[in-house]
């Protein structure tokens, strides 16, 4: 069918068809198609050629191949005018997806560009299969198969023609063809009728998949492994060999572990194929390490030539963390180095290399986590520990966390292992370890760290009803002793806890501002671990409390709070809840980084809870209380509320805290109104006031230099918004673009 053309293409149509008609030839769509084509290949003009393609897509409905249009397509795929080739492409199509000599040319094309779109185009015909049996005896035809493998397997045979085996294409067919025997094919079941696939599958009619049948996957894989082992010749494929040999190994192996009984035995020469191809410097070292990752349960017997061979510290490393220390030390020389990541060893083992070489103990970590203890040497390795804690403090509490974490983890789930562990000896390394004399020795030399601190954490689990005065604390009483304060959270969830120690403590809260911070951290944990029976947040909300509240306390006590709140000792409605959230808005606004991440934190969670209403409504009232730390902690709540949560907020509720800003922005925080007027432009795309500019003129004035950069952005998210006219002065000052009536200029400040 024929399409409608605008005026001035119509003038060059009618100018066509004037030629063919003096030419006595016949003004068929065909006959203008092939004269716009001849007229494109002959003209220089770009703009002529583009105005011809424009009429020939008049015409696309009798669009054929032809010798014609696919010179038109080949001289422009790689031109200018690749749009227009493509299109003319997809036309053709549209109307014959089975042009065998239009294919065979983009495919040349193909094959020196690796052009993705074009790829995408040759998807599009249905002529692979018939193409490939014309190119059965052409050289290409390995190159053809491994390009559209999925669709040419299993109608087409391809291993008669792989006589030429040193090609990249040959290599990476036969990964393909290693994947396909290995997963199945990727086939719909619509197609399962097929005679040949019926031959090779067999159909598990209860799971509903499709799975190759076990003698032809044996046959298979043996034929790609002779294949492999017989070809001398691999330089520079080491790589697809390394993939292939992965993926039958991985699949061998998990096929062993469910029957017991290997797909394919690991003949001599596989494994010195194996052994070639890990020694090559042309192997990909990550490919080196998936492989002995995957056989790390089958090196010792069935590899242990191909480890002798290996001499990279990085595979050997790998080698050390799967085999047994014992075994391995009879196959290659060791040392530290290569230890590295060897774990599950026993505690024998240790002692015996650590007489041998005594930097041993920097790998201690790694090479005692899942410890075994044949030899009943855990009270030699505690106390090796005691004697090593000064010198090297850092290596053996990481050792210890180790050891506690992985024996627990073995006791509550049954672990594989290389060296199974059994569960009392699990129960008697613990006991050992967790010894006083040992928590002594570690709090002698106490340096704060993370692992340290996680390490005497678990520690203090496992002493039993500490007494108050805890001699285990550097022999003093806890609270006699303020510079070991400190040490006391890690052993609060094995104490008794009385009456009289609470109210000590208490006191030390409001008494003694130096240890202040310490004395609420104790308060947290002992709330954390359930230490304390009774409601003390009179005693934390008291005047004289809050008077002598620094600065640096107060994120453990708004922690300690929280933790109140989420055991629901209060509810919404209390009393208790709204001095929580005054407590909470005050340390937002007084508090350090860290106090300010975790009340931030605070705010998320309640922002999700039921009690969202309840948190707004406080800080709508609030912005307006006396307390100026109450109301600057208010407007800081809003302003990262705003930030980050105001989908939930209503536009009148942000309008009134808005119009409010005019009134306190003398006596609060500039910052704090800048960041919230900032926000509120953006969510808001400038629903705003004239009276902003006498804001940001105070600000000029007062604020100029420590605000600059902020007030600069405020200025520019106005004009971006476009919500008000900005006088002189304030574009002046900031160095924005100023129009006049002959040209746009920038100001620069005098």
């Amino acid at each position: 069918m024929e399409r409608e053309v605008n005026p001035k293409l119509k003038q060059y149509q009618s100018k066509i068809i004037q030629v063919l008609t003096n030419k006595n030839i016949e003004t068929s769509p065909e006959n203008i198609i092939n004269y716009i084509a001849q007229t494109i290949l002959e003209l220089e003009s770009d703009a002529l050629i583009m105005q011809l393609y424009s009429i020939l897509f008049v015409y696309k409905d009798f669009v054929k191949n032809s010798d014609l249009i696919t010179s038109l397509i080949l001289s422009h795929i790689e031109t200018a005018f690749q749009e227009k080739a493509y299109r003319l492409i997809r036309i053709i199509l549209n109307n014959d997806r089975h042009s065998i000599n239009l294919f065979k040319n983009l495919l040349d094309i193909f094959y020196k560009t690796n052009d993705k779109r074009l790829r995408s185009i040759l998807e599009l015909f249905n002529i692979k299969s018939e193409f490939a049996v014309q190119l059965y005896d052409d050289n290409n035809f390995i190159r053809f198969y491994n390009l559209y493998f999925d669709e040419l397997i299993g109608k087409l045979d391809f291993k008669s023609r792989l006589t030429n085996f040193n090609t990249k294409y040959a290599y990476n067919l036969l990964l393909k063809y290693t994947n396909y025997i290995i997963n199945g094919p990727k086939i719909d079941q619509g197609n399962l009728c097929e005679k040949n696939i019926n031959l090779i599958f067999c159909i598990d009619k209860n799971e509903e998949t499709i799975k190759i049948s076990m003698d032809l996957q044996k046959v298979e894989l043996e034929y790609i492994i002779n294949l492999l082992v017989s070809n001398k010749d691999y330089c520079g494929y080491e790589n697809t060999i390394m993939k292939i040999i992965n993926q039958i190994t991985n699949y061998n192996n998990i096929r062993f572990l469910k029957t017991k009984n290997f797909v394919i035995d690991l003949s001599k020469n596989l494994k010195n194929l194996i052994k070639d191809i890990l020694t090559s410097k042309s192997t990909d070292l990550k490919l080196a390490e998936e492989f002995f990752y995957i056989n790390r349960l089958f090196l010792i017997p069935h590899y242990i030539s191909v480890i002798r061979e290996i001499t990279s510290v990085k595979l050997l490393q790998i080698i050390a963390s799967a085999v047994d220390i014992n075994v391995l030390s009879q196959i290659i020389k060791l040392d530290v180095n290569l230890l590295k990541f060897s774990t599950n060893n026993d505690i024998s083992v240790f002692f015996s290399l650590y007489e041998q070489d005594n930097l041993i103990i920097n790998i201690m970590p790694t090479f005692l986590d899942y410890c075994t203890d044949h030899q009943n040497l855990i009270v030699k390795l505690s106390d090796f520990f005691c004697t090593k804690i000064p010198t090297d403090f850092f290596v053996i509490c990481t050792t210890m966390r180790n050891i506690l974490r992985s024996h627990e983890l073995n006791i509550k789930k049954d672990l594989i292992l290389r060296n199974l562990i059994p569960k009392e000896m699990s129960k008697n390394i613990i006991r050992e370890i967790t010894k006083h004399e040992l928590f002594k020795v570690i709090i002698c030399h106490y340096q704060h760290s993370a692992v340290v601190n996680d390490l005497l954490f678990t520690l203090g689990k496992y002493i039993p009803n500490l007494e108050e005065d805890g001699k285990i604390i550097v022999d003093e009483i806890l609270l006699g002793n303020l510079t070991n304060l400190h040490l006391l959270k890690f052993f609060i969830s094995g104490m008794t806890i009385s009456l009289e120690f609470l109210s000590k403590l208490l006191d030390e809260c409001k008494k003694n501002k130096d240890y202040q911070k310490k004395f609420y951290e104790i308060l947290y944990y002992l709330e954390k671990f359930n230490k304390i029976n009774i409601d003390i947040c009179s005693d934390i909300y008291a005047d004289d409390a809050i008077s002598s509240l620094q600065a640096n306390s107060l994120k453990w006590r708004i922690q300690y709070l929280y933790l109140r709140y989420t055991k629901k000792c209060c509810n919404s409605s209390d009393y208790c809840f709204i001095n929580f959230l005054m407590a909470l808005t005050s340390s937002l606004y007084l508090g350090n980084k860290s106090c300010t991440d975790v009340c931030e934190g605070i705010l998320d969670d309640l922002m999700i809870s039921n009690n969202k209403n309840i948190l707004l409504g406080f800080i709508e009232d609030n912005i307006k209380n006396n307390d100026i730390n109450i109301r600057c902690g208010c407007l800081k709540a809003y302003e990262f509320i705003l930030r980050n949560y105001f989908k939930d907020l209503h536009l009148e509720y942000m309008v009134h805290i808005y119009n409010y800003l005019f009134k306190i922005y003398k006596n609060i925080n500039a910052l704090i109104i800048i960041k919230i007027l900032c926000n509120y432009i953006q969510f808001t795309e400038g629903v705003v006031t004239k009276d902003l500019i006498d804001i940001i003129e105070y600000y000029i004035d007062t604020k100029k230099k420590k605000y600059r950069k902020d007030l600069k952005h405020l200025v520019s998210l106005i004009i971006d918004t476009k919500s008000l006219d900005l006088n002189r002065r304030i574009k002046q000052y900031y160095k924005f673009k100023i129009k006049t009536d002959t040209e746009e200029i920038i100001i620069k400040k005098i």
